[in-house]
């Protein structure tokens, strides 16, 4: 009998039956049984979607090479070439535009097989998220024991960086969702509001003296010590600062909170930070809270959000996200103070 093409556009339509091995699925090409792994699959969309093996190799919690192993036995198999490799950067190919919609079709009907389980122990894969050092120090450890606890299978793999750099990357899909000190600027990404941080300003004592309340003049007089631009935490101070017309003699960049604090401690400027990560150092007689009083402006509230992105609707995500919404409270005490 001739073998029919094998890979039309309706290539993967057909029939899920039992075959061995774990992952095994097996799919009617026309009537041309073919075997092709779910994990495959899984490799080409991802690599695919991200743009680099690379990307999807840490997406996938694999190396690079096994990966490419996947992705190649895919091809040989499907008879086709699902990416170009004569440039720099694989490029996905006609065949291989072809099969993406239909294998996150495949993937989406595995994630509803494990969804219908509906145990803690069914949901298992990698969580990769966004956070930032604030969210460290107050709700990382919360949101880790309840994972660990309600989905003792999932494992947690954070990603820290800057608002900025952490936006990009869930829009990417490199992230699976990220808590940020920012609202979302992309069409494809939802920004989920969490709660409002209160922010003061501190100094050190033998820098202002018994000069506890904020003016224009002091911040003209002495710099300002704050993280870079891409950080959440700036974006709100500049925009504070740009609306009522405040001036600063010059702004000292990091890119820690913790080195701000301890810059500030050093009495080299001052710094506008999260109440609950400065206060203990206030009460340490480290650093003097900087009241806004009239005429001043009162200090700006820093609203967190939780990205994520639209389309993805994997009961990975679904499970995890709402227990970080839940555990999104900025109040607690940082885990390295005693």
């Amino acid at each position: 009998m001739q073998r029919p093409p094998r890979w039309p556009e309706t290539a993967i339509a057909a029939t899920i039956a039992r075959t061995p091995g774990r992952h095994g699925i097996t799919v009617l090409l026309h009537g041309w049984w073919t075997s092709m792994t779910l994990k495959q699959l899984e490799a080409f969309f991802w690599a695919a979607k991200l743009g680099s093996f690379g990307l999807a190799a840490e997406r996938l919690y694999t190396t690079q090479s096994s990966l490419s192993k996947r992705i190649a036995e895919l091809e040989s198999d499907l008879g086709e070439s699902l990416f170009d490799r004569s440039g720099p950067r694989a490029k996905v190919t006609d065949s291989g535009m072809r099969l993406f919609d239909l294998a996150a079709r495949m993937l989406a009907l595995q994630d509803d097989i494990r969804a219908s389980m509906h145990t803690t122990t069914a949901l298992r894969g990698v969580c990769r998220f966004g956070i930032g050092e604030f969210v460290i120090h107050t709700c990382l450890p919360a949101l880790v024991a309840r994972v660990r606890r309600d989905y003792p299978a999932v494992v947690l793999e954070p990603y820290v960086g800057l608002a900025k750099t952490l936006m990009a990357k869930v829009a990417q899909g490199e992230l699976d969702f990220a808590i940020m000190p920012a609202p979302s600027k992309n069409a494809s990404v939802v920004a989920e509001p969490l709660r409002e941080v209160e922010l003061i300003w501190t100094a050190a004592p033998e820098l202002v003296g018994d000069d506890t309340v904020l003016t224009r003049e002091m911040l003209e007089r002495h710099p300002v010590i704050a993280m870079s631009q891409e950080s959440g935490l700036t974006m709100a101070l500049d925009n504070w600062a740009l609306t009522h017309g405040l001036k600063f003699q010059r702004v000292i960049t990091t890119s820690s909170m913790s080195a701000v604090a301890a810059l500030t401690v050093a009495g080299l400027g001052l710094c506008l930070l999260a109440a609950g990560f400065v206060r203990p150092l206030v009460a340490r007689g480290q650093l003097v809270e900087l009241r806004c009083e009239d005429p001043m402006p009162a200090c700006p509230k820093l609203p967190y959000f939780l990205h994520s992105r639209k389309e993805d609707t994997r009961w990975l995500l679904r499970a995890i996200k709402p227990l970080a919404i839940e555990e999104a409270n900025f109040e607690r005490r940082s885990v390295l103070l005693p």
